[in-house]
């Protein structure tokens, strides 16, 4: 509801308005230009009352609001006071021309509403009522909300991505009295990939059913739902969440908190290569010295899970040359992993010969190094 005061009805407020006295009348008038003084305006502005939070629970620190819009002009930097129980607070007008007022109150379990009387400079306004209840109503699909709160983690199967769903009244008030099933499961959406779920407070043998606590405590309305992955490549997975809804006597499906409709995005990154697990090899070697067949050192790239690297990871091998020894590989000595495995090829100039191994290494650093063998032909 929007109460709109006009500037000439604001002068009914005003006790002995009714007497119409021209000794009233210039009275009004010279407050009216105080006033004006004041509020570097020549004229009480138009102003609304736009309600804002209603209905909050006593005693749970969560607070009832309100907003004075005044019209333009001379809208900007006023003050509008707020009385309540005996306090006041004067509150100014922001670059919108509203000034908007919170007030916490109450013991729980006990309902109660408060008056607060508002008024522009020493002109009253209205009297606006605070409403607060003993409890939460019944969930409201509409007001709850999925979103996910820890993402992106490592792929490595104990870090996890956290999901969770939260749970409020029609008034906005959290649900958090009363233990709620929720039920999450993956949207399985194409290219996703299917980590591993596990939730919170989960009832027996329902799959991807949690609970909130309901215990009364700032998260006793929210139901979670973890998710570890072991991909080598990292990957994406969506999110939905979904409650009973008693109107619909069906499960609906809970939007964001920005009220976009689900399923919710968690991320996992792939893991790099442990130098421990890695290893170089001469695949290839023996190779005859007619400066056309080549010897093969390959870099293995392992994660700290025994996997190879899963995503194209870049390789630089590293040798100094002797007898004219040369990488025929495409952009050389810099090379990138397939399925975590990055070669080089060394050839050998016919009738050339070289005395001794030659050792041969890669960035990033891995496990061993590699040696050619001392002589091409065997």
């Amino acid at each position: 509801m929007t109460l709109t005061l006009k500037n000439n009805d604001a002068l009914a407020l005003i006790p002995g308005r009714k007497t119409r006295s021209r000794f009233v009348a210039m009275l009004v008038l010279s407050v009216g230009l105080l006033l004006s003084g004041f509020q570097s305006a020549l004229a009480q502005p138009t102003y609304q009352i736009i309600p804002g939070k209603q209905n909050s629970v006593a005693g749970s620190g969560i607070s009832d609001v309100v907003t004075v819009h005044l019209d333009p002009p001379g809208n900007v930097g006023i003050s509008i006071t707020f009385n309540y129980l005996g306090g006041q607070q004067t509150i100014i007008t922001d670059a919108s021309g509203n000034a908007t007022f919170s007030f916490a109150y109450g013991t729980p379990g006990v309902p109660s509403t408060v008056n607060i009387n508002i008024s522009y400079g020493a002109l009253p306004l209205t009297t606006y009522v605070f409403n607060y209840i003993a409890a939460p109503g019944p969930v409201s699909v509409g007001n709850s909300y999925i979103a996910t709160l820890i993402s992106p983690m490592p792929a490595d199967g104990s870090s996890q991505d956290l999901v969770a769903a939260r749970l409020y009244d029609k008034d906005g008030n959290p649900v958090n009295t009363v233990a709620t099933e929720v039920r999450f499961e993956l949207a399985n959406l194409p290219g996703d990939i299917v980590p591993v779920m596990t939730t919170n407070n989960s009832p027996p043998g329902i799959a991807g059913s949690a609970m909130t606590s309901g215990n009364g405590s700032g998260s006793g309305n929210e139901a979670t739902a973890s998710f570890t992955s072991t991909s080598p490549t990292g990957g994406n997975a969506h999110v939905n969440a979904k409650i009973w809804d008693a109107t619909s006597g069906t499960w609906v499906y809970l939007t964001t908190s920005t009220g976009a409709p689900g399923p919710v995005l968690i991320s996992f990154t792939p893991l790099p290569p442990d130098p421990t697990k890695s290893w170089l090899e001469v695949t290839t070697n023996n190779s005859p010295d007619n400066n056309a067949t080549t010897d093969v050192v390959t870099a293995h790239l392992i994660n700290k899970l025994g996997q190879p690297v899963g995503i194209p990871t870049a390789v630089t091998f590293s040798f100094t040359p002797v007898n004219g020894i040369a990488v025929t590989n495409t952009n050389g000595l810099n090379q990138t992993t397939n399925s975590g495995d990055a070669a080089a090829r060394f050839l050998n100039p016919a009738t050339q010969r070289f005395p001794r191994p030659i050792p041969i290494i890669v960035e990033p650093p891995i496990r061993s190094i590699a040696q050619l063998p001392g002589s091409i032909r065997r």
